[in-house]
């Protein structure tokens, strides 16, 4: 699933945001985070070592991979799964993939791509192998602040392209009465905590999603922004959305979906709903 690539730009219609605020977006999204923010040093033994003395390593710090060292560089790597047998570790060892290693400066955008189907990424800093990201490490502040950040662009694109098809709050139309109670009942709590939100902030993309692809990845990205919010753990499937959000942000920081959903609806009466605000 990715966004509709089938803008055509009206010139009636303003973007939400100027070509100098996207590139600032892209900026701090690109370089306000990186891999270094997440990642661990390499722990690391010469390749001649015992394998049972690579493994007695990696469970006492609780690594589950270790780096191999030859003539004092680290050139391969050996985790606790493939230490079944004996011998040294230069018997067990991997090399790496060049698709498995990348820089220090990679932004988080990049490595949620990178780690699609890996458990770990190596970290290439001045020419040599010294670190090591996890899939684990995707829990960590820094990915959540960054995919927080993204999932408020997405309801900020939303609620732009609302206000501009139903002005005048005359969306509440397309509410069912029960979801209209569950919005108001939210911005109740957020003025009760102090926070000034009008009724529309309080809403969500699967309240007008009509199309059952948009409804499902609406329903996605809404139970990915609840696991940021209370803290919780991210699943497999929250990652899935959060790869997704990682692959459109450029769209996502033109709005590109709101752009469409205006430009349908000028040839309809019924909301269209992109992929993806």
């Amino acid at each position: 699933m990715s966004l509709s690539s089938e803008i055509d730009p009206v010139a009636s219609i303003d973007s939400i945001r100027d070509a100098a605020s996207i590139e600032g977006l892209k900026h701090t999204f690109a370089r306000s985070l990186t891999v270094a923010d997440l990642a661990s040093s390499l722990i690391s033994l010469d390749e001649n070592q015992p394998a049972a003395a690579g493994l007695d390593l990696m469970q006492s710090t609780g690594q589950p991979v270790l780096g191999v060292r030859r003539a004092g560089r680290i050139c391969g790597w050996v985790s606790q799964k493939s230490l079944t047998g004996g011998g040294s570790l230069s018997d067990h060892i991997h090399d790496f993939d060049s698709d498995e290693v990348i820089a220090e400066s990679t932004s988080i955008q990049d490595v949620l791509a990178a780690m699609v189907d890996r458990e770990q990424l190596f970290i290439r800093w001045l020419g040599e192998i010294v670190g090591v990201v996890h899939r684990s490490d995707l829990q960590k502040p820094p990915v959540r602040m960054w995919l927080f950040g993204v999932v408020t662009l997405v309801d900020s694109n939303f609620t732009w392209a609302i206000e501009r098809l139903y002005p005048g709050e005359s969306w509440f139309t397309l509410l069912s009465e029960g979801r209209l109670q569950k919005a108001q009942g939210l911005q109740a709590e957020r003025l009760r905590r102090g926070s000034h939100c009008r009724l529309i902030d309080c809403l969500q993309i699967t309240d007008f999603s009509s199309r059952r692809e948009a409804e499902h990845l609406g329903r996605d990205i809404e139970l990915l922004r609840n696991h940021l919010a209370h803290g919780q753990e991210l699943e497999s499937s929250h990652l899935g959305t959060a790869r997704l959000l990682a692959a459109s942000l450029d769209h996502i920081l033109r709005a590109d979906g709101a752009m469409l959903l205006l430009q349908k609806a000028q040839s309809s009466t019924a909301l269209p709903t992109p992929s993806l605000p």
